[in-house]
């Protein structure tokens, strides 16, 4: 099998910009504090907020809401309609529904997908990729942001089901929270935090400069509590805004990205020959002991190997993969890394092609 790669060159990791993800969960009364704050946030950094009338877009347009979400688009902030999903237990149509209205009545850039599972399951993969595509076929520019709230696993970008997942929302537990290794393997800009109930903003410079350690590109960190911690600004707002605009992200393919494999312990992956030259072929060995998708990306984590995903049931394959695009000019030279994700597979190897 031979997978033409796309036209995308490799380039070198760098710092990323931190961005901001707010779950705005607070009426925009007029002349609203709250959203004025967020506004002042969005002059000044990417801020993403997920706006949320009614459990979704409601029965019908809110011109309050109307004229808030139209103020933060003016301020340079981007906004996303929320959708709950029950962990895969709400059905599907119910769920594509609110997709469909949101944009009926707001000027979304996307939509946020709550109460995600994080079950592996083909049925729950293709409950989670069908209000995926549902989104990207309102605008291919849409961004989908799913939240399981916790640890998740490499299937959910392969298959795919969203463009960024958020890895952790919770109170406690924050300072002994470490990503998990295939999390590398994606632009930091792919994962968002999010801590409440942090009263100190000593605290709270500290957790946003976790989050930039620990490989998240969207943070927000609240001093609120539930039942809901999400529907105030918190007392060191003007301070958090400071910090995340002067912090920055490791790209996602530095250091960690050298370590050859990380983690292999259910697929054999082997490369031959490493290098290759800019427009020849490198043979992928592959052996899974469970279903896994396999990937290649180049140094900025897009995808450059087509098709974007590839599934392998259980045994041994052998591809063929040739580093040239799919006009058949040679891939730029650079570091790529080909990627094995399976429930319990987190495989990566790096290909270098030469001039």
């Amino acid at each position: 099998m031979v997978l033409a790669a796309l036209a995308l060159a490799a380039s070198p990791s760098q710092a990323e910009r931190m961005h901001m993800l707010v779950p705005a969960y607070s009426y925009p009364f007029p002349g609203s504090s709250y959203w004025a704050g967020l506004n002042s946030a969005a002059a000044r950094l990417p801020l993403v907020a997920i706006a949320d009338p009614d459990n979704g877009p409601g029965p019908a347009f809110d011109p309050n809401y109307g004229a808030a979400l139209g103020a933060l688009h003016a301020a340079g902030g981007r906004y996303l309609g929320y959708v709950f999903t029950t962990h895969a237990a709400r059905p599907l149509a119910a769920v594509l529904a609110d997709v469909a209205r949101w944009p009926q009545f707001y000027s979304i850039d996307g939509i946020f997908v709550d109460e995600m599972s994080n079950d592996t399951t083909q049925t729950v993969l293709n409950y989670y990729a069908a209000i995926y595509d549902a989104v990207k076929n309102l605008s291919a520019t849409h961004l989908v942001v799913a939240n399981p709230g916790t640890i998740t696993y490499p299937p959910y970008f392969a298959h795919p089901t969203a463009d960024v997942l958020v890895t952790f929302e919770n109170f406690e537990g924050y300072p002994a929270y470490a990503p998990q290794p295939w999390t590398l393997a994606y632009p930091s800009t792919a994962f968002a935090q999010l801590i409440y109930r942090v009263t100190s903003a000593d605290t709270m410079h500290q957790y946003v400069a976790l989050a930039a350690r620990r490989h998240a590109g969207y943070v927000f960190v609240a001093d609120d509590t539930l039942p809901n911690p999400w529907d105030t600004l918190p007392g060191y707002w003007g301070q958090e805004i400071a910090v995340v605009e002067t912090t920055q992200v490791q790209g996602s393919l530095l250091s960690a990205r050298t370590r050859d494999p990380i983690g292999s312990e259910h697929a054999a992956l082997s490369l031959r020959p490493n290098p290759i030259r800019a427009g020849e072929a490198v043979q992928l060995n592959l052996t899974a002991h469970e279903t896994v998708w396999l990937q290649i990306i180049d140094a900025a984590g897009r995808v450059a190997g087509a098709p974007a995903r590839q599934r392998f049931v259980p045994g041994e394959h052998h591809l063929t993969w040739t580093s040239k695009d799919t006009n058949g000019s040679p891939l730029a030279p650079g570091i790529y890394f080909v990627i094995v994700t399976g429930p319990r597979t987190h495989a990566i190897r790096r290909l270098i092609v030469l001039r």
